[in-house]
């Protein structure tokens, strides 16, 4: 055997080595905490907004479809879907279905300028568009300026995709995405500048909810958290702490505290996150 030969054998047996010692890529901690409140699902109620409410067995039953679903519409695991809905019980379910298909939501809060959704989608190209009523004008700002986005997938309308979506029957096995998987894609506030998308993953998103666990109690099994803030932001990040503790979650209004302020009034809410703003309207 030639040195040259030799040198090329040596060479790759050290290259397999090196690979066959990579350690396996490490499981999301999102979909663990998703799956370990959702294994013992029962009828107990887990979150409603007025006009719907679902029992911690409906999560468990629809969030593998609509995983399924935004896995579909995002082209595949990896991909992108913007979101833009009011405050409601399926901002809940995309979240969660989102964590579990290992798809990238980029929540498009309803009431931004078009020129600033446009900007945004050219730069984040998302698939899709999951909107309701009031996010339509989002939609269609986004499919405009991303003409490869499959459309919107309507929410709460005559016709109703998610619904149909939701009574789709999931795949019968699930790869998981990883703890290196995006879970979202969020739009810095534009002081300085266009509006830039700030990608957040699996285990970013772990470790913020490990932060929060230290510096709030965490929720028991007999809360009511009350989501009174866009669940398209920072109170979207409560949303599975909650359900894995077995704690309702009781949704208002964007920005509704007199709504908020009467649930909590009946005894129905136990905890509240409020951005300072509204702190002097809800006192």
């Amino acid at each position: 055997m030639s040195t040259e030969r030799q040198a090329s054998k040596v060479g790759s047996s050290s290259l397999r080595g090196r690979f066959a010692r990579r350690p396996p890529r490490a499981p999301s901690p999102l979909n663990a905490l998703l799956r370990a409140a959702l294994a013992n699902a029962s009828e107990r109620p887990a979150v409603e907004d007025g006009r719907r409410s679902l029992a911690f067995a409906d999560l468990a039953a629809r969030v593998p479809s609509l995983a399924a679903a935004l896995r579909a519409a995002a082209g595949g695991a990896g991909g992108r879907v913007a979101v833009s809905l009011g405050n409601r019980v399926e901002w809940i379910e995309a979240w969660l279905a989102a964590f579990r298909a290992g798809v990238a939501l980029v929540p498009l809060h309803p009431d931004l300028p078009d020129a600033v959704v446009r900007a945004a989608v050219r730069r984040i190209a998302p698939a899709a568009v999951v909107a309701d009523a009031r996010g339509a004008r989002v939609a269609r700002a986004a499919c405009e300026a991303a003409p490869a986005a499959r459309g919107r997938i309507a929410v709460g309308e005559a016709g109703d995709d998610w619904e149909r979506l939701a009574r789709t029957p999931p795949p019968a096995r699930w790869d998981d995405p990883g703890a290196e998987a995006v879970a979202a894609v969020f739009l810095t506030s534009g002081t300085t500048g266009e509006p830039k998308g700030v990608v957040v993953t699996h285990a970013n998103w772990a470790a913020g909810l490990r932060g929060l666990a230290v510096a709030f109690q965490p929720p028991g099994a007999d809360d009511v958290l009350v989501h009174a803030t866009a669940l398209s932001h920072t109170a979207g990040e409560l949303i599975l702490p909650a359900l894995a503790a077995g704690a309702r979650q009781v949704v208002v209004g964007d920005g509704d505290c007199g709504a908020a302020a009467g649930r909590i009034a009946r005894g129905e809410g136990t905890r509240i996150f409020l951005a300072s703003a509204l702190l002097d309207e809800f006192v």
